[in-house]
């Protein structure tokens, strides 16, 4: 009974939490215009074949992100439930750690195929959207 109402807190608390943090669209739009600006003179060739990369790219993480997902949200929980301690949180701590090491991982192998397929590097990491407020 405690990790079922321990669940819905941390739902509903991730759930807040997400209208808090969403940046709002016009703090976006130069982040947004800055990427697009910066592929303006590829090839119609090289545009197709990062687009192709890009997708299957989406495809492989979606299932891993969905465990993060999860796991966060079980962390949540766990912590939200009175007289957690820190020994009873390292499981999923460590699942945490992992799964984000694999999405590093797969975007790297990401840049990685980009480069030996078309020649561009991209950048290593997306531009800052508008947290340091």
């Amino acid at each position: 009974m405690k990790k079922v109402i321990a669940l819905v807190f941390s739902t509903a608390l991730l759930a807040s939490s997400a209208s808090l943090f969403a940046a709002p669209m016009a703090d976006q739009a130069p982040a947004q215009m800055q990427l697009k600006t910066q592929f303006v003179h590829l090839s119609p060739e090289q545009r197709t074949k990062l687009k192709q990369i890009h997708q299957q790219f989406v495809k492989r993480q979606h299932a891993t992100m969905q465990k993060l997902r999860a796991a966060q949200t079980r962390l949540n929980g766990d912590i939200a439930h009175q007289g957690t301690k820190f020994s009873d949180l390292k499981d999923e701590v460590q699942t945490i750690n992992k799964l984000r090491g694999h999405l590093f991982a797969m975007h790297v192998k990401e840049r990685l195929e980009v480069y030996q397929k078309t020649g561009i590097l991209l950048p290593d990491h997306r531009p800052h959207r508008a947290h340091h407020r």
